[in-house]
Order: C-alpha cells, then structure tokens, then sequence
C-alpha cells in the first residue's frame, strides 16, 4: 500500500474522486450542505493534511445561504 491508503475516494458512474475527506470535513464543520466543487486532476490537493487550509478558502471564497423553498 502507499501512502494515500487511508485516503476516501468518491466514485459515482465510471467517474471518481480521490482524497475528498479533508475537504468534506471542512464543509461539514462549516454547515455547508450545498456546494459545488471543480477539481482538475484526480484528487483533490492534500494541502497541510487537514481541513484548515479548505476552511480558510471557503471563507475567503464566501458562503452565503441558498433559498430554501421547504423553509417558509
């Protein structure tokens, strides 16, 4: 095994994503439940190792709260 061997791949109809868990913990910790995200490669970047540098885009990037038609 290598060194990414406890990395989380996303797979969904012949296409796949690797090292998505720092990034998905980011949003996660963040609340974010709706984003869309474009990678060039397959794997989105390792960075540091944690959520922190995905945390510090996302609030540089900005989030805003979506309509939410359920909601009123």
């Amino acid at each position: 095994m290598g060194e990414q061997d406890h990395a989380t791949t996303l797979r969904r109809d012949g296409v796949s994503i690797g090292t998505v868990e720092h990034l998905l913990g980011a949003l996660s910790g963040l609340g974010v439940d709706d984003v869309r995200v474009e990678v060039d490669g397959p794997e989105v970047p390792v960075l540091d190792g944690s959520a922190a540098p995905f945390v510090i885009l996302l609030h540089e990037a900005g989030l805003r709260r979506s309509p939410c038609p359920a909601c009123t």
